[in-house]
């Protein structure tokens, strides 16, 4: 959408298709985590390596901007902090 077609009837109605997208895939997504977040355990007592989505996050993190929190540093301090 150009930004010179934005007007408040434009904004609302994309505001108003990602609630309802929301809505739509909020449950099944609450059930997808609860079993993830199992599965993430049960690899994590296993020691496996860390959980699917970490190589992911670090592809796109460039892209991700403040969507990625900011990596430690080997002394514990943020990046960010320095």
């Amino acid at each position: 959408m150009p930004a010179d077609r934005l007007d408040r009837d434009v904004v609302g109605m994309l505001l108003a298709r990602v609630l309802a997208i929301c809505d739509l895939v909020h449950q099944p997504v609450l059930l997808l985590m609860g079993e993830l977040r199992r599965r993430d355990a049960a690899l994590a007592a296993a020691g496996e390596p860390d959980p699917a989505g970490v190589a992911l996050l670090d592809r796109y993190a460039a892209e991700l901007g403040e969507l990625v929190p900011p990596a430690e540093t080997d002394q514990g301090m943020l990046q960010a902090e320095r």
